[in-house]
């Protein structure tokens, strides 16, 4: 019996560990927006693509609520646009992305996010 109790502990603490990693991925990061310093923004998923292109999804909490974006950044013409965005990560998804990139304002939020983009990619 004691083995047994042993074992059920050990299943328990594994299975806490793994559900614990499963909720704060280990890339989350947070990236600081100078331009909105009511809110905190969360890296959830990040991807380099051929011909300098990065796909980065962020969180926002802020006085709003929550929020996702997605963005697509050409780190070489420095311009983006949205993939997706939305209250949930289902509404991001299931958003429309934009027709074409745009050009970058300097210190807007989406400057920010681009440029952090293509810093963790090693391209700027």
């Amino acid at each position: 019996m004691v083995g047994r109790l042993s074992l059920l502990g050990s299943v328990c603490s594994l299975s806490l560990f793994v559900m614990i990693a499963m909720t704060v991925p280990a890339e989350a990061e947070q990236i600081a927006v100078p331009s909105d310093p009511s809110a905190s923004y969360t890296l959830l998923e990040f991807e380099t693509k051929p011909n300098m292109i990065a796909h980065i999804t962020t969180q926002r909490d802020g006085r709003s609520g929550r929020s996702f974006s997605k963005r697509e950044v050409d780190c070489g013409a420095y311009k983006f646009r949205y993939l997706g965005d939305g209250s949930t990560i289902a509404r991001m998804n299931a958003s429309s992305p934009d027709p074409q990139l745009s050009p970058l304002i300097r210190g807007s939020i989406s400057e920010v996010i681009s440029s952090y983009a293509c810093r963790k990619a090693g391209w700027r």
